[in-house]
């Protein structure tokens, strides 16, 4: 005799709802624009790669925006990449590594409210910061959100082209307001969390000299932190000055002695 509930259901058929129910909770249904999805390549068309993002409905990436500088592809089927939502609909969730091109305003207000990467070209310094090109757009980054240390010569980015975060998106795209930094910043966030974990007292580390002042030397000791060696602890010897032992862009080995 079957083991039936009331609802006329067998044990064994309930006990299959239930895992799929189970199934179904563990499958993101939550994706929206800005989300930063982790998934496998699940197929590489001519056009098109297909990304498994988790939920019932595939991501799908523009092959083109994957290639290297070559123009090959290197990635396959099982790889694992990072991308963007850009868009989602009950067909497809749009992914990608970043917005570019040209776009409306509906376009840089998405990127704005989903906190989606632009691409943008550094054009020009300006008073306070650099004029960049987004989405054939003129925006403004300002000097210290341009990257995560401090920037020593800022004419090394014009011309050049990064990933940006839109931060002000004021009068209708008139005023827009970019960075670099938070991005960055964002990407780099567990990678400091656990270098500050392992650092101790005594630490012998590596590390670049990144600006020289009168009271001392500052020592990129990882991207976005730095520690101040004071004139006093730069040599065995009286140091007048920090240039008189050191110079920017040298590696140094450095001795932690104090950390707050």
């Amino acid at each position: 005799m079957s083991d039936k509930g009331k609802d006329g259901n067998s044990g064994e058929g309930k006990d299959f709802a239930d895992l799929l129910d189970s199934y179904r909770v563990e499958m993101r249904e939550d994706l929206q624009v800005g989300d930063k999805v982790e998934g496998e390549i699940i197929s590489i068309g001519r056009n098109t790669v297909f990304i498994d993002t988790g939920t019932k409905t595939d991501g799908v990436v523009d092959k083109e925006e994957l290639l290297d500088d070559k123009g090959g592809m290197p990635f396959k089927e099982g790889d694992r990449l990072e991308l963007y939502v850009v868009s989602v609909s009950e067909s497809e969730v749009r992914l990608s590594k970043a917005i570019s091109g040209s776009g409306g305003l509906n376009l840089l207000r998405d990127a704005f409210e989903g906190a989606i990467p632009v691409e943008g070209k550094v054009k020009e310094l300006c008073k306070g910061g650099f004029h960049v090109e987004i989405l054939q757009r003129r925006a403004f980054c300002p000097g210290g959100q341009m990257d995560v240390s401090f920037v020593e010569n800022p004419d090394d980015f014009v011309g050049k082209e990064f990933q940006f975060l839109i931060t002000q998106f004021e009068e209708h795209g008139k005023n827009i307001v970019v960075s670099r930094r938070e991005l960055l910043e964002r990407d780099l966030k567990k990678s400091r969390q656990e270098f500050y974990e392992t650092l101790t007292i005594g630490a012998q580390l590596e590390g670049r000299v990144t600006r020289l002042k009168p009271f001392g030397a500052f020592v990129e000791l990882f991207p976005g932190i730095e520690g101040m060696v004071h004139l006093s602890e730069l040599s065995w010897s009286r140091v007048e000055k920090p240039d008189d032992v050191l110079k920017v862009g040298e590696s140094v080995t450095v001795k932690v002695i104090g950390i707050e």
